[in-house]
């Protein structure tokens, strides 16, 4: 549609595209999701509060300025939800039962955290 790159993309074209500033829906290449990364920190080295707090603050401090943290929630549980299907892939994939255990165990640590980003549910909430 009009304002994004999604028509070129489905008919196969790859945008050639001056203006990023222009397309909604692209990431433009002069702004990485640097909040993909700081998510993925917090979660992957399980950051509490102090330590989430020092992280960011160390990023507003050598970047000059802050996250959104809003925008930062919603990172925070793509990601954990990312993190849970590369897991339920992996595990379904495996034929070894040690394994399979192992992931297991990462996969429901990984649901745990995805339930934490929502803040809605509960972990036990999303049990089958």
């Amino acid at each position: 549609g009009a304002g994004d790159a999604t028509g070129l993309w489905i008919e196969g074209d790859s945008p050639d595209i001056e203006d990023w500033s222009a397309i909604r829906t692209a990431v433009r290449p002069e702004n990485p999701p640097v909040l993909w990364d700081l998510a993925g920190a917090i979660l992957e080295w399980n950051l509490d509060e102090d330590g989430e707090r020092s992280l960011l603050d160390g990023f507003a401090e050598g970047r000059g300025y802050s996250c959104a943290p809003l925008a930062l929630g919603a990172y925070r549980a793509a990601y954990a939800a990312h993190r849970l299907g590369q897991i339920s892939f992996a595990r379904d994939a495996d034929g070894d039962h040690d394994e399979r255990q192992r992931l297991n165990l990462e996969y429901e640590r990984w649901r745990e955290k995805l339930a934490l980003c929502l803040g809605t549910f509960s972990p036990a909430a999303l049990r089958p």
